[in-house]
């Protein structure tokens, strides 16, 4: 574990796990085995995250559930996200709220995915400008 990291309440953390400094972990999340949590992370109350690499800055919301995925730099996963294994997340990229990211799909950098949308297989997408 890190430096000036703050755990809330009620937090399960099922180790081995890693949390780089300045992470906050909020009220009731839990952190399972195998994942790494890079510097200045912030996981939202009731999150569930196991097997995940989450890499420097990013935001993981409130409810969100991430499994054996890779999340990259400064992304930013909304309220009641879900992300499944072997899912990658490019750098810099919004889920809006209530996203599904689907097995072995990939969101490219900066990308912005819509509120309530499925992503279920790699699509050739742009990202806003």
């Amino acid at each position: 574990m890190g430096q000036d990291v703050l755990i809330g309440e009620g937090v399960r953390i099922a180790g081995p796990v890693v949390i780089g400094d300045g992470t906050m972990i909020e009220d009731g999340a839990f952190i399972g085995r195998g994942t790494v949590i890079g510097s200045g992370v912030y996981v939202g109350s009731d999150s569930f995250v196991r097997g995940s690499v989450i890499l420097d800055g990013s935001r993981i919301e409130k409810g969100s559930q991430l499994v054996n995925c890779i999340v990259d730099e400064f992304c930013d996963i909304r309220e009641n996200c879900i992300v499944e294994r072997c899912a990658m997340i490019g750098r810099g990229a919004l889920l809006e709220p209530s996203t599904i990211i689907r097995s072995h799909c990939s969101v490219s950098n900066n990308l912005r995915i819509l509120s309530g949308s499925l992503l279920d297989s790699d699509y050739p997408l742009v990202a806003e400008q």
